[in-house]
This record gives C-alpha cells, structure tokens and sequence, in this order.
C-alpha cells in the first residue's frame, strides 16, 4: 500500500500565511459604506475622497453635485450611483487642473455615475482621470468633457469601459476633445458602449499594449464633427469584433478606422476586424480603413473578415493582410437603422464561420445601451448582426 505523508510547512512561512489571513478578515469587517447625498447636512464627496480606506464602499444617491470634483488616492474602492443615477458637474471647479475626479493608483469599480462639463489644463480636462492602477467603469455616462476618460501613460494600468455612454463634445475652440483618449497603458477593454456627437477629435484613442472592442456603437450623428471613429496611432494587439461604426455628414477626417498613424511602440503589431459594420452617411467616399505600414519597424499583421461596409468608400484597397468574407452594400443600410430590420438582413449573402473562434462574435449592441447574447446562426452574415438567433437573444 502506498503512503502519503505531508510536508512539514517552515513555521516563518505559516505564521505569514496566517497573519495575512487575520489581516484580510479584519479589513473585510472594518469596511465602510459612505452614504453621499443631496440632502442638507450630507458629508460631501470631496470628504469622503479624503476620507475613505481601502476596501470601502461609496454610494452616491439620486440628485445633481455641482463641483463635486475629487482625488481618490485609495488603492481598492467601489463607488456607485443608487437609483436614478447621480450627475457630478464639474462648475467652475477641477481636481488638480485635470477634470472632475482623478483616480491616483488604486483598483476602481466605478458604477452607474454621470459625468459632465470637465474642463482643465490644456483643454483636456477629463470626467475622470486614470493616472495609475485598475479601473472598471460601468453603466455611467460622460457628456460635455473636454475629454470624457483619459488615462496617463503607466504600462502596467489597465481600464475596463462596460455599457457606458461618451457625447457632445465640447465646441470650444482650442484642444482635441477625444470621447475617450488611453494612453501608453497595459490593456483596454470595451463592451456595449455608445460614443456619439465628436467634435475635431476622435470617439476613441488607444495607444495601450492590448485594445479590445466588443459589441460598441460609434455613430458621430447628424450634429457630430469628429475626425477618427477609431484612432490606434501606435498600433499594438487590437481586436474589434462586432462593432457598428457610423461616420456622419460632418466629419473632419474621411478615415474611419486609422492604425499605425504616429508610429508603432509596442513589439507586437496585429489589428484584427470581424463582423464589423461601416457605414459612411457622407456622399464623400470614405476610407474605412488606413494602414500606415511604412512607419512600422517591421509590418504589422492585418486580418479583416466578415465585416460589411455601408455607402460609398474604401476598406481593402491599399491594405495588405488577411481580407476574408467582407462585403460592401453601395447603399446605406437602412438608412443607419440599428439595429438593420431583419429583411435587410437577409438580403445580405451568407458567409463562412470566421476561422478563428475568438472572431465569431457571441453577442450584439443592444440599443440604447448595452450588449445582449445570440446564439450562433445556422448562417453567418457580415457585419455587427446577424439575421437567425434573434429571438434567443437574452440580456448579457
């Protein structure tokens, strides 16, 4: 018979062990919740950002908070709107010069809050601003910032963006007012979101190591003057699955999609599209896709399948890669209706599987807001939706 016998554990490691565990239960029981509101009398949000430890919870109730700018400097802390979600407005007031709140280095979960009328040094005064750390935003709302998220360049910073929306770019003159502008960070990812209404800059900016897009609606609207729908200056591993971009009648710039335009940092360049919809609303043709290959160290890898361009335009041409099953509808789809009615869905021709599974999209924007599940279809079409599976469809 075969016995087995335990090892000794060195004493010094398990007095460690021990003495981390007693420290995480006590900072679990030592938790606070703060409770802000519009009610006379109420601690305020600038005293909680003061105030507040690691591992906290704040809760912000219903109501408007003019000048409620803050820095968090805690290392871990959830804050969310309760009930009707609560609009922070920056007035005349800014953290630091950079914008409403200024995430310093922590691991932020940041739900269900408004931010608007950021303004700063630069003109780039963020609704939030991410200097260093982890941070998931969700279900909140950015309008009327100089830019609406801007994070600083820390390699090792990571930003998650889930069911959120990003407008109306200020007019003021002056500045380029991004939606949302990542720098030099580790990873971003972006789920279910909705940008809209740019003005001279672009809906989104990724200079990150890794930029992940899943299930977004970019569409700049009939009052929008953005220029990039999507701007990946530097290149990096980027994915864009399941997408539907809309450049308006009013852009400053005919590229929709840019890659590589002020030259590549990272060691890894490969930019991948699938079931994506393009739409140019423009009579100006436009150029879906741009590849700045010559201002890459070596060529970066360019694989596009199955995504569907709507209106005049170009999105292969001049693009060396992997081009597999995208199609182009000369008119515009629906006339920008999202989701496309289900007949013109049909009307598209079936294409095959995208080849690699991580290309097969498993859920769709879902207006206004958000994303929801489908199942795969017996036949695949180009673009964001699919014509089979709807009625499957269940919240993600």
């Amino acid at each position: 018979m075969h016995v087995t016998t335990a090892k000794s554990i060195d004493p010094t490691a398990l007095r460690a062990i021990i003495a981390a565990g007693m420290l995480f239960v006590s900072s679990c029981a030592l938790a606070k919740t703060w409770i802000i509101s519009t009610e006379p009398g109420s601690i305020s949000i600038g005293e909680v950002a003061q105030q507040a430890q690691d591992g906290d919870t704040v809760e912000i109730r219903a109501g408007q908070y003019d000048g409620g700018v803050a820095v968090w400097p805690q290392k871990r802390l959830t804050i969310r709107g309760i009930g009707a979600r609560p609009i922070i407005r920056a007035g005349t007031r800014s953290a630091e010069a950079k914008g409403i709140w200024v995430i310093r280095q922590g691991d932020f979960t940041i739900e269900n809050i408004e931010f608007r009328d950021a303004r700063g040094a630069d003109a780039v005064g963020s609704g939030i601003r991410l200097e260093r750390g982890t941070l998931t935003v969700r279900k909140c709302v950015f309008l009327n910032n100089e830019i609406g998220l801007m994070t600083a360049n820390t390699p090792s910073t990571r930003l998650t963006i889930e069911d959120s929306e990003f407008g109306n770019a200020p007019t003021d003159a002056g500045g380029l007012h991004h939606l949302v502008y990542v720098g030099r960070i580790e990873s971003v990812e972006v789920r279910g979101s909705y940008f809209h209404t740019g003005h001279v800059g672009h809906l989104f900016k990724s200079r990150a190591r890794q930029s992940t897009l899943k299930y977004n609606l970019l569409a700049d609207g009939p009052d929008g003057e953005a220029s990039y729908e999507l701007d990946f200056p530097n290149g990096g591993e980027v994915l864009v699955v399941g997408n539907t971009l809309v450049q308006g009648m009013r852009s400053q710039n005919r590229v929709v999609i840019a890659f590589g335009a002020e030259g590549n940092t990272w060691d890894k360049n490969r930019l991948q599209l699938a079931h994506n919809t393009l739409v140019n609303e423009s009579f100006i043709p436009a150029w879906f896709l741009r590849v700045w290959r010559d201002r890459f160290a070596s060529p970066p890898e360019i694989v596009a399948v199955n995504n569907l361009t709507s209106g005049l335009g170009i999105f292969e041409f001049g693009n060396d890669g992997v081009f597999i099953g995208n199609a182009n509808r000369v008119q515009t789809l629906d006339h920008g209706r999202i989701p496309p009615s289900a007949a013109s869905l049909l009307a598209l021709d079936a294409v095959r599987p995208a080849p690699d599974p991580a290309l097969r999209p498993d859920s769709e924007f879902a207006p206004d807001i958000g994303e929801i599940r489908i199942s795969a279809p017996t036949q695949w079409v180009p673009g964001a939706f699919q014509a089979t599976g709807a009625a499957d469809n269940r919240p993600h």
